[in-house]
């Protein structure tokens, strides 16, 4: 007797769900592309426990027809491929038909939708199993409700990371995500608390306002270059906004969220000089090429891609960068604003000695001490200075008679 068995539907999807869910991050992202797939203007996420007790995405997209609902937990089965001529020009997001498949097989999920024509469908699927097909209300959209992640396998459950740490990561995605769809309105809490409001009304300044706060919204630099082969357009925040992840850093093509570490550090490098070793700039980078110039299909999750004329394009982005960081005004004219005088920072003299520079008087030039990092008593000292203001909020800025001081605070 043969040793090799076709795979039920069940226990392959449950396969497949290690490649798509890797965590309730993943579900958010996949259940949210298929709504910006159905061209919704506005989507709202509810979340319970990170995610870990229920997942809810509402949309008001162009809905599922009823005949078709229950083909949408059908592996393979896609409404956006339908040759081998569409494989080379993919547009969508969720063009796999795996997400809705993948997830079910490892959760409970309840899908509601309608195209506003008639009357809805409402599905309810347990272990890959519909155990629920009823009609629901007419209104246009789709609602995904799904629970209970990893019930059936135990030990990814275990290696999920805290709840803390899923809802940060849920965030990070949907944040992303909104930044990427600006024309796209969307809702996110947690508890029934709200984390993220968005108008839709593509102001790229204010999604960042909204996700980042003011302080980055007015320092956004916007940026663009074109080739034969790629548009580049985004912007970055200027100095001194900047953060210990690469995270914060927004990749799309031909409005799919990507991860490239080749096009990152193409930005980072057009940054050089303008930000502190090992920190990061908070950008987003828009890309619009051709679809047959990229390959979206090499990764389960789609997040990776791969251009024609890759080095072509990283040349593009950090030379693109470069440029409008370097017609940027980063540092304030101290003469062009009156300054109030303002006590000095204390310092703290503590275990230093502190006599007389050679060649000046104690009474001309005390001075100030500067720790060395491998002595404390080696002899780097400071002439006299003249203490003037901050600037940036980062620089502590003095002078005398030689010229002006900067001392960065935190450094």
């Amino acid at each position: 007797m043969g040793r090799i068995k076709q795979m039920n539907e069940a226990l392959s999807n449950m396969i497949a769900a290690g490649e798509v869910v890797e965590n309730m991050a993943s579900v958010v992202k996949e259940l949210v592309e298929n709504s910006l797939d159905a061209d919704s203007r506005n989507i709202s996420i509810r979340l319970l426990d990170a995610g870990l007790k229920e997942i809810r995405v509402d949309d008001d997209g162009i809905g599922i027809d009823a005949e078709d609902l229950p083909l949408a937990f059908k592996r393979h089965a896609t409404s956006k491929i339908a040759s081998e001529h569409d494989l080379y020009r993919i547009a969508s997001l969720g063009f796999r038909g795996e997400a809705l498949p993948s997830i079910a097989s490892v959760a409970d999920v309840t899908i509601v939708s309608s195209t506003g024509k008639g009357e809805g469908r409402k599905l309810s699927v347990r272990h890959g199993e519909i155990v629920v097909d009823e009609p629901s209300a007419s209104k246009r959209g789709t609602r995904v409700i799904v629970k209970d992640v990893f019930y059936n396998t135990p030990a990814r459950l275990k290696h999920l990371k805290s709840e803390q740490k899923e809802l940060a990561d849920i965030v990070l995605t949907v944040n992303r995500l909104a930044i990427a769809n600006a024309e796209v309105a969307f809702d996110l809490s947690h508890n029934k608390r709200e984390l993220l409001s968005t108008s839709g009304d593509g102001d790229l300044r204010k999604i960042h306002y909204n996700v980042y706060g003011a302080d980055v919204a007015k320092r956004l630099v916007p940026f663009e270059a074109e080739n034969a082969y790629f548009r580049v357009e985004g912007l970055i925040a200027k100095p001194p906004i900047h953060r210990s992840s690469r995270k914060h850093v927004t990749m799309v093509a031909n409005n799919r969220i990507i991860e490239s570490p080749r096009l990152r550090q193409a930005l980072i490098d057009g940054c050089k000089g303008y930000f502190p070793i090992q920190r990061h700039p908070i950008a987003l980078v828009r890309i619009t090429v051709d679809a047959t110039l990229v390959d979206v299909n090499i990764h389960p999750r789609k997040l990776h891609v791969k251009f024609t004329e890759e080095a072509m394009l990283a040349t593009l982005i950090e030379r693109s960068v470069q440029a409008a960081l370097s017609q940027e005004d980063l540092v304030r004219d101290v003469r062009k604003t009156p300054q109030r005088q303002e006590t000095p920072p204390a310092l703290d003299l503590s275990g230093y000695d502190t006599p007389p520079q050679e060649g000046h008087t104690l009474e001309e030039t005390p001075e100030v001490p500067v720790r060395d990092r491998t002595s404390p008593t080696r002899g780097k000292r400071l002439p006299r200075l003249e203490y003037v203001g901050q600037a940036m909020g980062t620089y502590l800025l003095f002078q005398n008679e030689e010229g002006l001081y900067l001392m960065d605070q935190h450094a």
